[in-house]
């Protein structure tokens, strides 16, 4: 099992908060790795080759992100990286150490972050017993 203390605690708040998926953080750290360009959806998708993405799925990832402030742009201009504070800068440069010092902790802690989420809301939909 993840001990808490394998990622620091900010950065496991930004991934409950702000990251569905490992998919979710190549996606954003590949925008981040080009600060200032728009990209479109299909471009993305071939850059990041041999990940393989769809195009919809990275469009889906694409709004996720612009509607938590890491991006802006939308889908005739493209998205290009753009946080609209210090603290999402930071918390993205922290995800990016993570993601090449330690990718397993990473995908575990992303998967016991989601798993809980799924749990909650799967829960959410049991009978109960009156």
């Amino acid at each position: 099992m993840m001990n808490a203390s394998d990622l620091p605690d900010s950065l496991q708040r930004f991934i409950q908060d702000n990251v569905p998926t490992f998919q979710s953080v190549e996606i954003l750290l590949f925008l981040a790795r080009h600060p200032g360009r728009k990209w479109p959806a299909g471009e993305i998708v071939e850059a990041i080759k041999p990940s393989v993405f769809t195009v919809s799925a990275v469009k889906e990832h694409l709004v996720h992100f612009r509607q938590r402030r890491l991006l802006a742009g939308d889908f005739d201009g493209g998205f290009a990286f753009s946080p609209a504070s210090g603290e999402l800068q930071a918390a993205v440069d922290e995800l990016a150490v993570a993601y090449s010092e330690r990718p397993v902790t990473l995908i575990r802690t992303i998967y016991a972050l989601t798993e809980n989420k799924i749990q909650s809301f799967a829960d959410s939909f049991r009978l109960k017993k009156e």
